[in-house]
């Protein structure tokens, strides 16, 4: 979930809650793992362009996480012409 708070500026959380099974049999909804982010948002146009944000929860500990959209770097939608 993404919001804008003030301008260009605007404050994300996620939510994540999964499970990993080796066979069919062990999928269920049980015992799920979870973690959770927070951060902020560098908005143009309504659209998040850049975050920045924290995230916890897990055996994996705690994590910074950096997020550019492709389109500030030049990247582009069309497909390689070669």
């Amino acid at each position: 979930m993404e919001h804008s708070i003030w301008g260009p500026f605007g404050l994300k959380f996620m939510a994540d809650e999964g499970r990993v099974a080796l066979t069919r049999g062990d999928i269920g909804f049980s015992h799920l793992r979870h973690s959770f982010a927070a951060g902020l948002t560098l908005r143009a146009g309504g659209v998040p362009m850049v975050s920045v944000m924290f995230a916890w929860g897990g055996p994996e500990g705690n994590h910074n996480i950096f997020n550019m959209n492709n389109s500030l770097l030049g990247g582009s939608t069309r497909p390689a012409l070669y």
